[in-house]
């Protein structure tokens, strides 16, 4: 399923009332918005979240999100903090909204993931996701 649905990168975006919409770089510059209908997810008002989208094998095409990064939640603007606290943002929304359909990715550094049992040992269907920090090095 992973060929057919390879993992992307999308942009989650709730609006004031909380309607959400789904905004996809397929066709750079341009950022196409889609409704997301999805009854099963919710989130904060005004609120944008980068996700990474699974669809699942099973035969419902379930979509699952994966956050791992925030630039407002809750009409708060978060994304002029750094990294390690935006992370911990997303954590946190986590928590408190996450459900079989919205999932928490957190960032960890390369090294350390590579170096991980699971990726060695199943590397031939990983997608591996890289973040750069500016402020540092690995």
């Amino acid at each position: 399923n992973l060929n057919k649905y390879p993992p992307k990168w999308v942009t989650l975006i709730s609006t004031g009332n909380r309607q959400i919409f789904e905004c996809s770089r397929d066709s750079y510059p341009e950022l196409y918005c889609y409704s997301k209908t999805n009854d099963l997810m919710r989130l904060p008002a005004d609120t944008v979240i980068d996700c990474i989208k699974i669809c699942s094998g099973d035969g419902n095409n379930t979509q699952i999100y994966h956050i791992f990064d925030a630039w407002i939640i809750g009409s708060k603007p978060i994304y002029k903090r750094n990294f390690i606290q935006r992370q911990e943002f997303c954590r946190v929304l986590y928590q408190g909204y996450g459900s079989k359909y919205l999932k928490f990715a957190g960032a960890m550094p390369i090294l350390q993931s590579i170096n991980r049992d699971n990726i060695k040992l199943n590397s031939y269907n990983k997608y591996l996701w890289f973040i750069r920090n500016k402020k540092s090095i690995e």
